[in-house]
């Protein structure tokens, strides 16, 4: 990962690729090589290699995947101070730098999602504007490798109001929203007489499930 950490850097803080990016992220994995855009992305060369194709699936979705992040860091707005901000302190100090871009580029090489990729493109924006800090974001980000995309729905109708309790939604999303700590469940017993009763139980955004929320409710 030695040359692709400092490509990656190059990459997602240079809004001119922007569009080039935009261009390579809509097209296939077969679409991916023997493209003559791929060999003007930095990230791109360090991972296939000067004069070489990303031959298997596992590559060109890396690729992918890495291009849909970088696309969507730069849709979205971070002010110029933050951003030179951030620049400065990983130019400061290369070992942060690995740990932090390296850990941003091993969790979209497991994503098979590129909805992920746009989900830790928006993460990250927000770690890098300090609404989180470094601790946070390593935690919303094995969150987001966590999660089923058909459960955010039920997070945000529940961060908005319209989902208070599990009559009004697929008991099991809400138990796996719970799991990764992003709604809690609190139990709550209707007696139907003369009949058994049945126990439901309603639910409400953690404080951590509000801020995640937040975050990503532009891009779910």
């Amino acid at each position: 990962m030695d040359s692709i950490v400092p490509s990656f850097k190059k990459v997602i803080f240079n809004s001119s690729v922007k569009d080039l990016s935009a261009e390579v992220a809509e097209v296939g994995l077969d679409g991916i090589i023997n493209n003559e855009l791929l060999e003007q992305i930095p990230i791109v060369r360090a991972i296939v290699g000067i004069g070489k194709t990303a031959q298997n699936v596992r590559d060109r979705h890396f690729l992918k995947q890495t291009l849909q992040f970088t696309l969507s860091l730069n849709e979205g707005e971070i002010s110029k101070e933050k951003l030179e901000k951030h620049k400065a302190k990983l130019d400061s100090d290369p070992e942060f730098a690995e740990e932090e871009l390296g850990r941003v580029l091993v969790l979209l090489d497991s994503a098979i999602d590129s909805e992920k990729a746009t989900i830790l493109a928006a993460l990250y924006r927000s770690y890098v504007e300090e609404e989180i800090n470094w601790d946070e974001f390593k935690e919303v980000s094995e969150i987001t490798s966590r999660l089923f995309l058909s459960d955010l729905t039920l997070l945000r109708d529940v961060r908005l109001g319209r989902v208070r309790d599990t009559t009004q939604c697929d008991a099991y999303r809400a138990e796996r929203l719970n799991a990764v700590g992003l709604v809690h469940l609190t139990m709550k017993t209707v007696r139907v007489s003369p009949g058994p009763s049945s126990t439901d139980r309603f639910i409400r955004t953690t404080s951590l499930g509000e801020k995640y929320c937040d975050m990503v409710m532009s891009v779910i």
